[in-house]
């Protein structure tokens, strides 16, 4: 081999090793600029989880409100009826009784 070709080998095989560890930098700053990215997603993605949650959790909240109002409220209909009844008919019993002890 003549030198001139052994010089052009040599130039070859060192921008070749260049090009090698400039692909090799290129190739880290990508996976790094990946990750990167990737990481920003995953956190906004759970901050929008999050608020999705809490949105349906107070959602929920209130829809549970709502039906103990509303059960609240029968049952203090339901609890003023029963007593009305029952002071309607208290007369009635209180002539009854007086009669069967005056009657014996």
């Amino acid at each position: 081999m003549s030198l001139e070709s052994i010089r052009i080998i040599t130039e070859a095989e060192t921008r070749a090793s260049e090009n090698l560890e400039k692909a090799g930098a290129q190739a880290r700053a990508v996976i790094g600029d990946a990750a990167s990215k990737s990481k920003e997603l995953a956190d906004k993605y759970r901050k929008m989880a999050q608020a999705e949650n809490k949105r349906l959790l107070e959602a929920a909240e209130e829809q549970a409100e709502a039906h103990k109002q509303a059960v609240l409220a029968k049952t203090v209909s339901d609890c003023e009826m029963l007593e009305s009844k029952a002071k309607s008919r208290l007369e009635t019993a209180a002539g009854l009784i007086v009669e069967r002890i005056v009657n014996g």
